[in-house]
């Protein structure tokens, strides 16, 4: 039977109080076609008080609107919704403006998402909620959430993945940042929680906001293919105004207390993101240290043999424009041992300056070789191998049991020293 631009094959019609109806095939013309599963049902939810006020058994096998084919069954109790897009089966209840659906299953095909629980719509405000569980490839987990026609507020949490590499089939980063998210990162993970706003005016959903807190247990953190991971036995990750923040308990490197250092990816969805890698330690200024440096393009020519020293570096890559890292360190010591090249001295209340190309050492007082003692502010520009700067309040001493043939006290000298030939940058 056709009429117009409808063509309805095997149709069946009685009417006992409401009407009861089956059609093998309905093909009716095109509508304005959905885009995507969260408006699909944003409009088809619309329609559940006509079924109930006017069906009370609807079977449509094949429902074929313009090139879209569909299958749609009613039976007073239940209801099952099948197209490209949508999979869904529920048992609606209606209250006045208000319906609840129970939920026994929502497929989105397109983000290949399954939810189950409850949803209650409010029919007079056009807002839904929804409270349940989610299943998305070897993730599940517990989903609620609030739509009205403009957007969609969501909350879910889940128990411990694999990793969090879902975030990748709905949010495209920088390769740079993808890979710390999913692939520098290992232990096991637990989703706290992931909340966030998702605009469906648009024929594609928008994410426009999103925030996030997951655990990893017995962590371990790839700074650099160079070098050994950090570890760690807590890895909290947060994300949060577009910033994503890695907090490690009591972390080490290769056996180092690291403690108190952090990564902050700034800018995650932004024009111009940067990360930025804070490596602080009490432990002495060591090749593994030194070593950390080298990895991202810079250089310490001086390594500590006794005492300790209060590090604190920050490595700054920008994943724009020319890709620039910047170092920034600051490295204090009260008495320790250091060693460039050849040359080993004593440094008391020493503090070492990194910027980059220029490493400074400000206000320090030397010792060497029990005859020679000094304070010394130089300037090292790493690049040319050349420094300059004072040394002041020099005290010389060269004398045996019998004689002093040097005793010097009290006098100062401008330095100039040249490195290129001798200096060799670990």
């Amino acid at each position: 039977m056709t009429y117009k631009d409808i063509t309805v094959n095997g149709l069946y019609i009685k009417l006992d109080k409401k009407f009861i109806v089956r059609i093998d095939k309905l093909q009716i013309p095109a509508q304005q076609n959905s885009t995507n599963s969260l408006d699909d049902i944003q409009k088809d939810l619309q329609y559940i008080p006509l079924l109930e006020r006017y069906f009370h058994n609807v079977s449509i096998e094949q429902l074929i609107v313009g090139e879209e084919l569909m299958t749609v069954s009613y039976n007073h109790e239940n209801i099952y919704f099948d197209n490209d897009l949508v999979n869904v089966s529920v048992k609606p209840k209606f209250f006045n403006k208000n319906i609840d659906l129970e939920l026994y299953s929502l497929y989105l095909k397109d983000y290949r998402i399954m939810f189950d629980g409850q949803i209650k719509l409010d029919m007079k405000k056009k807002v839904s909620f929804l409270t349940g569980n989610f299943y998305y490839k070897d993730l599940e987990g517990t989903l609620s959430s609030i739509a009205n026609e403009e957007q969609i507020e969501f909350h879910v949490d889940s128990s411990s993945i694999k990793d969090i590499k879902f975030v990748k089939d709905f949010v495209r980063l920088h390769k740079i940042i993808e890979s710390w998210m999913y692939d520098n990162i290992k232990g096991k993970f637990k989703l706290n929680y992931l909340t966030g706003i998702i605009d469906i005016r648009t024929d594609t959903p928008k994410l426009v906001k999103l925030e996030g807190d997951a655990n990893v247990h017995n962590a371990s953190i790839q700074y650099h293919k160079k070098l050994k991971p950090i570890k760690t036995k807590l890895l909290t990750v947060k994300y949060k105004n577009d910033n994503l923040y890695f907090i490690m308990d009591k972390p080490t490197y290769k056996g180092i207390k690291v403690y108190g250092s952090d990564v902050v990816i700034s800018s995650l969805m932004g024009k111009k993101p940067n990360i930025v890698i804070n490596i602080k330690t009490k432990n002495k200024l060591t090749k593994d240290i030194v070593n950390i440096v080298q990895a991202f393009g810079g250089a310490i020519p001086i390594t500590q043999i006794t005492g300790a020293t209060n590090s604190k570096l920050a490595i700054k890559i920008d994943l724009f424009g020319d890709f620039k890292t910047n170092l920034l360190g600051e490295f204090k010591t009260k008495t320790s041992t250091f060693k460039i090249k050849d040359f080993t001295f004593t440094a008391h209340d020493a503090t070492v300056i990194l910027n980059n190309d220029r490493l400074k050492i400000l206000n320090s007082h030397l010792e060497y070789d029990n005859n020679l003692w000094m304070k010394l502010d130089l300037d090292i520009d790493l690049k040319t191998k050349k420094a300059t700067g004072l040394a002041s309040n020099i005290n010389y001493s060269l004398h045996n049991k019998e004689y002093k043939f040097i005793d010097l006290k009290g006098i100062s000298s401008p330095i100039k020293i040249d490195f290129s030939k001798g200096l060799d940058v670990f």
